[in-house]
């Protein structure tokens, strides 16, 4: 019987993954408080805003995340130029902002941001009859982005949440070595009784009642059990292979029987 000992860096690797969780738990759980915080700072309407009428000098665009462009106009009264956020810049009026001259007189309904780099941020833009960004379309867009991270920011909490459940199962030691876990594959032949079983410490090839071979870990990455039958005195290969979600169990190098481990 062969019980091989658990490999030192397997509860290092599993801290490291567990800061990982925490540091992932910390950022989404910070993003999703910003999104209820900046959703109800993009609930503005005109009389939160300045308003001037500006001199139109020219416009530059920014790349941005992924396909998205910051747009930003430079004004002659001003030496810093606004800026028109990549998320609101789906609803700029491109061709019309193309087709501006300098010295073009513009009314601007702005306000301050964060950046650095620009001291204010264009939440409505007109020029004569044209409307080059309304406001209710630079409020839905932002508050939209907002909702998403309510979404999605909750959904990775959970995730992380439950990731760190199954890390620290693997963290606080087993009380009882020999308990093995469940069943998860079962294959009789020649007479002998192949099992694979799994629990939440590890993962056991047992023929007959006996253990062959042990992984010690969380059930994820690759890793193979083997062992032999001796058949009419030739020694038969058996091997649990662990890959893509599935362990595999093979009898004299042929597939008899697959499971899915997603589950543990």
């Amino acid at each position: 019987m062969r019980q091989p000992e658990p490999p030192q860096n397997t509860k290092a690797g599993a801290i490291f993954m567990l800061l990982v969780i925490l540091a992932t738990l910390a950022l989404f759980t910070l993003l999703f408080y910003d999104s209820i915080s900046d959703y109800s700072e993009f609930d503005v309407d005109y009389s939160d805003l300045m308003y001037e009428e500006l001199s139109f000098e020219r416009y530059e665009k920014i790349p941005g995340y992924k396909r998205h462009y910051k747009y930003v106009i430079y004004f002659d009264e001003y030496e810093k130029p606004f800026e028109i956020s990549s998320i609101a810049d789906k609803k700029l009026d491109k061709a019309a902002l193309d087709q501006l001259t300098e010295n073009e007189r513009l009314g601007v309904y702005y306000r301050e941001t964060s950046s650095e780099k620009y001291q204010y941020e264009i939440c409505e833009i007109n020029h004569n009859s044209t409307t080059l960004l309304i406001l209710s379309d630079y409020r839905e867009t932002n508050q939209s982005n907002q909702i998403l991270g309510m979404i999605v920011c909750p959904i990775m909490i959970v995730l992380s949440l439950f990731m760190l459940w199954i890390f620290s199962r693997v963290l606080k030691p087993a009380h009882d070595p020999a308990d093995l876990g469940k069943i998860k594959i079962e294959h009789t032949v020649n007479g002998k009784v192949i099992r694979v079983y799994n629990s939440a410490y590890v993962c056991s090839l047992v023929i007959d009642g006996e253990i062959i071979d042990q992984y010690h870990g969380i059930v994820g990455g690759k890793f193979c059990l083997t062992g032999q039958l001796d058949v009419d005195g030739r020694q038969v290969p058996v091997e649990a292979r662990m890959g893509h979600v599935n362990i595999r169990l093979y009898y004299d190098d042929k597939l008899v029987a697959k499971k899915f481990m997603g589950f543990g």
